[in-house]
């Protein structure tokens, strides 16, 4: 399906200023400085138009140059002509650390698409480590933001306030979210796996606005280890690394998926229908006739 541009939209740069934040009271330890910097980054207009420009030919060009021997894209086409006046969602399965760099990378420097990214991200680690900061700032020019909190006492009040901010940020034209739908990463063997899918992504879907675009697909070949990645290109070795392989579906629009119930059984129908649906045309060799089941669920029919 094709999703037509909207008229009349503010096209100032970055998440609009003055936006939802979250309380400074409520932040713990190097969470007091890490989350200011990454608002300020993500919601300055100026600050986000020039580390987007980072984005695209630093860490952009590097992942490029280190994965794009490996890329296989099936399915760009139907992104070709592709609006985002209203904002898009990447929503995916999760399997390595690295699925939206690569994803970010491929829009970046090959499709042109999308001007500002936002990859909301745990706040363990990445908000609360030196090292987590830096590799969110060097590699990512700070673009995984806002931080998902995991503990109980703060989830509940602080999440809500991160899907707000991604909202916020979905009011500018080609703006871009990348969330996935099981919420963590999937750690079990079986690289076709799901987990059960989460709310969040469904939440996001319903409140944005209907014509945000949401752009499913299934991602796989990329591993954990960054060192190892990073090899596999200067030292290759016998044994190449894998294809990293991207199935797209049809782009959907919010509107569109927000009728379908709470925000769990949207999650569930982006997740168990439609991601898995693209996941069984990647398993078939890429052929949807030989899955007709997938195809439909993948077009979102």
């Amino acid at each position: 399906m094709n999703v037509e541009s909207t008229k009349n939209v503010d096209r100032s740069s970055g998440a609009a200023p003055g936006g939802p934040r979250i309380p400074r009271d409520q932040l713990e330890g190097l969470e007091r400085v890490l989350v200011p910097l990454g608002d300020w980054i993500n919601e300055s207009p100026t600050a986000k138009s020039m580390i987007q420009v980072y984005m695209r030919h630093v860490p952009g060009a590097f992942v490029e140059s280190v994965l794009s021997h490996r890329w296989q894209p099936d399915g760009l086409e139907k992104l070709q002509n592709l609006h985002a006046e209203r904002g898009a969602i990447l929503v995916s399965n999760h399997r390595s650390f690295f699925d939206m760099f690569a994803t970010g990378a491929l829009f970046y420097r090959r499709l042109g698409l999308f001007e500002r990214l936002y990859f909301p991200v745990r706040a363990p680690f990445w908000y609360t480590n030196a090292l987590g900061a830096l590799i969110n700032l060097g590699l990512a020019g700070y673009s995984m933001w806002p931080p998902v909190f995991r503990d109980d006492r703060r989830r509940h009040v602080l999440n809500p306030i991160g899907i707000d901010q991604l909202l916020n940020a979905l009011r500018e034209p080609n703006a871009c979210v990348g969330i996935h739908p099981e919420g963590a990463r999937n750690k079990s063997a079986d690289p076709w796996a799901l987990m059960p899918a989460r709310p969040g992504v469904g939440q996001l879907v319903r409140r944005a606005h209907p014509d945000t675009v949401v752009i499913p697909f299934f991602i796989s070949g990329l591993s954990n280890d960054f060192v190892r990645e990073v090899r596999g290109r200067i030292a290759p070795s016998a044994t190449p690394l894998p294809p990293i392989r991207w199935t797209f579906g049809e782009a959907l629009r919010a509107g569109d998926l927000a009728g379908m119930g709470s925000p769990l059984e949207i999650a569930h129908h982006l997740l168990h229908d439609v991601i898995a649906g693209l996941r069984d045309i990647q398993r078939s060799g890429g052929d949807p006739a030989a899955r007709p089941a997938a195809r439909t669920a993948a077009a979102g029919t």
